[in-house]
């Protein structure tokens, strides 16, 4: 729990009192004002939970700028907070992939228009492709992985094209507060997986993965625990499927599970050594560069002095050679 604070500080206190009261408000709007067409007959507690969940949002998207700064952290695949979670979105990927494909091959409603024909067709098939994904996070540990931030993208393309899915559904109005509840949760599921998808090529950025964590957590707990308590009391799917709520709460528990891991992962004291070995070679270059530039006249006036002995050297030695050549030749003389 100390780990815990000292990463997220107040925002993690104001995220566990947040969470379930936007969750209670809106089980309870739905259970007593839903109407038809995902709209609410008296819309006050729908809407006093929408501006609690919004106001979250905003709340913790300052997380990026007042967050604990310089945060140093090792990313971990082999907790079991990360591959549990990983496998539930896998299996409940795989259950809306199968749905969407059924419906894309009958009488379904998108593809009345030519891009609701196409997103009906390119969302099982991106969703069946993002399963390996959430498949790879349970079985591949490496720290960096390009074939697992590959698939994390198109995770992201799937993500993205579902809510355009949900956009396009006819069986709502575009202003459905149900539908735009839903669209809103996919988004900020979007939002956090830019940064999951980071770490598996190395380039984390805590701050913000963290920001849109607390984000994504709180918008996809507000989407799915109200509607799957709703599917199941009154039998009836307050969002496009049954499948959609299944896999939004799985969202749920894997965001919120990064939320509480991150804090237990081990410090990256690697960029704390390298800066001080840095540090160490720039200090001694300096101080290198500073006895050079004091030795040199030092070593100026010492060649100088070694320059003069050698000529006063010389100067006998020649001297010396003259005068037995004179000698020698004044013996040749005399001998002669």
């Amino acid at each position: 729990m100390r780990k815990l604070y000292e990463l997220y500080g107040i925002y993690l206190p104001i995220f566990i009192l947040i969470l379930p009261l936007a969750v209670v408000l809106r089980t309870v709007a739905l259970f007593t004002d839903l109407a038809q067409y995902g709209h609410f007959e008296n819309d006050l507690l729908a809407n006093i939970s929408a501006w609690i969940a919004a106001a979250a949002a905003l709340f913790f998207i300052t997380y990026m700028f007042t967050g604990k700064k310089n945060i140093k952290l090792i990313p971990s695949f082999e907790s079991p907070a990360n591959y549990v979670p990983s496998g539930l979105v896998a299996v409940a990927m795989a259950m809306l992939g199968a749905h969407l494909l059924a419906t894309a091959t009958g009488t379904d409603l998108h593809a009345q228009s030519i891009y609701g024909r196409i997103i009906s067709i390119a969302a099982p098939i991106l969703a069946f492709i993002s399963v390996i994904y959430f498949a790879l996070s349970t079985i591949m540990i490496a720290r960096r992985s390009i074939r697992r931030s590959d698939f994390g993208i198109i995770t992201l393309m799937f993500i993205c094209m579902y809510v355009a899915y949900i956009y396009l559904d006819p069986a709502l109005p575009i202003n459905a507060p149900t539908k735009i509840t839903d669209e809103i949760a996919y988004l900020a599921i979007a939002m956090f997986f830019l940064g999951e998808t980071r770490l598996s090529l190395g380039r984390e950025s805590w701050r913000r993965y963290i920001s849109f964590a607390f984000i994504g957590s709180i918008l996809t707990a507000y989407s799915a625990i109200p509607n799957l308590i709703y599917y199941f009391a009154r039998e009836e799917s307050v969002s496009l499927s049954i499948y959609e709520s299944i896999l939004t709460l799985a969202f749920f528990i894997f965001i919120t599970s990064k939320i509480f891991l991150t804090p237990m992962l081990t410090k990256d004291a690697t960029s704390d050594v390298v800066s001080k070995i840095i540090a160490i070679e720039e200090a001694r270059r300096e101080a290198i560069e500073s006895t050079e530039s004091t030795e040199e006249p030092e070593q100026t006036s010492a060649e100088e002095d070694e320059n003069q002995i050698t000529i006063s050297y010389e100067e006998p030695i020649e001297n010396d050679t003259a005068e037995q050549t004179a000698e020698s030749e004044e013996k040749e003389v005399s001998a002669e």
